[in-house]
């Protein structure tokens, strides 16, 4: 849920689908470990590890490029407790 959190912050997508999608991969994962063949198993795990993987790394850049826009920008809130920092 954290992937599809960060999804939907970053990116604009829509949180219902990102979860939709991360819980269908998961179904499918674990039908293939019950039925599937090892063959099939390992080749669908190596196949979601480099997904996810990929996901991940798309994250952490957008968050990278989000916190250096908003560092850029001067955007971001100085609070400490309710007064403002200057």
């Amino acid at each position: 849920m954290i992937l599809a959190g960060a999804l939907s912050v970053l990116y604009g997508l829509a949180y219902e689908i990102s979860v939709a999608v991360l819980v269908v991969m998961l179904l499918v994962f674990t039908l293939s470990c019950l039925f599937a063949s090892d063959t099939v198993q390992t080749r669908l795990t190596i196949v979601l590890t480099l997904l996810l993987g990929a996901l991940m790394l798309v994250i952490v850049v957008g968050g990278t490029v989000f916190v250096v826009q908003d560092i850029t920008k001067g955007t971001h809130n100085n609070y400490a407790g309710n007064h403002m920092v200057s």
